[in-house]
């Protein structure tokens, strides 16, 4: 399916708002064809994607993606909604993934340590 967009988060967020207030605008009439694209949406990011956090959040968003689908062709449009809110959340922390700093490390003993006392407390090399 082609895009007339860069295809990013917020493309793929605003087809979930479409789906999500279908009923209000369009009531009688099915989602389905902007739900496929949604699924299109995220498989193509996935196909492009090398980092394997984002990959592992979006493939999850993607599950949740045709689950959406396939209530709303049930014609269980409440938890479709639910599914893709479900889906946006997991495609917000896929974006997000790549850029997670660590806080903290534990330690072999199970005593966690924030990452500024780690790095604080190297030794500095003696000028000797």
């Amino acid at each position: 399916m082609p895009f007339n967009d860069d295809n990013t988060l917020q493309d793929i967020q605003g087809c979930i708002y479409v789906v999500q207030g279908f009923e209000a605008y369009y009531p009688g009439e099915s989602p389905a064809r902007k739900l496929d694209e949604i699924v299109a949406r995220i498989e193509a990011k996935l196909t492009k994607n090398t980092n394997r956090t984002r990959h592992n959040w979006f493939s999850i968003a993607l599950d949740f993606a045709r689950q959406a689908r396939a209530a709303y062709a049930e014609g269980n449009s409440e938890r479709g909604c639910e599914l893709l809110q479900q889906t946006e959340e997991y495609l917000v922390s896929g974006n997000k993934a790549h850029r997670r700093k660590t806080a903290f490390l534990v330690a072999p003993d199970g005593v966690a340590h924030s990452v500024s006392d780690k790095t604080s407390q190297k030794k500095e090399p003696s000028a000797d």
